[in-house]
């Protein structure tokens, strides 16, 4: 009778031989892009977490512990209540202006082209 060690080891050896062989039908690129996926998602998951650290953070510097944000709100007085959120739209409106770029030729109109005219590629840009 086969151990639960060594019969995991064999489900695990044949898992691998599985992965190599789907890896080696496939080009470099796609195997980057598979290999991408996990790190995209890695990276948009900690850049979610730190947005939402610096709500909090935020919300507890202009507010208190905002268990009760209305009323914390309500205490302060009316120039933070317009100038915070004021201040919060010109910094991204600052930014939007500064980090604006021309458009033409994005969305779905252009992944369209790169598939008729460019066999496909499109730039990491667009």
């Amino acid at each position: 009778m086969q151990t639960p060690l060594r019969w995991f080891r064999s489900v695990g050896n044949k898992f691998q031989a599985r992965i190599w062989a789907q890896l080696a039908r496939r080009t470099p690129s796609e195997n980057a892009f598979l290999a991408l996926i996990p790190v995209v998602g890695a990276v948009t998951g900690l850049a979610s977490m730190g947005i939402a650290h610096l709500i909090a953070f935020t919300q507890k510097y202009f507010w208190g512990s905002g268990e009760r944000l209305v009323e914390a709100a309500q205490a302060t007085p009316w120039q933070w209540r317009v100038l915070v959120p004021v201040g919060g739209g010109a910094i991204l409106g600052i930014a939007a202006w500064a980090l604006r770029r021309a458009t033409r030729g994005l969305g779905v109109a252009g992944l369209i082209q790169a598939l008729a005219l460019k066999s496909g590629e499109v730039s990491l840009r667009e």
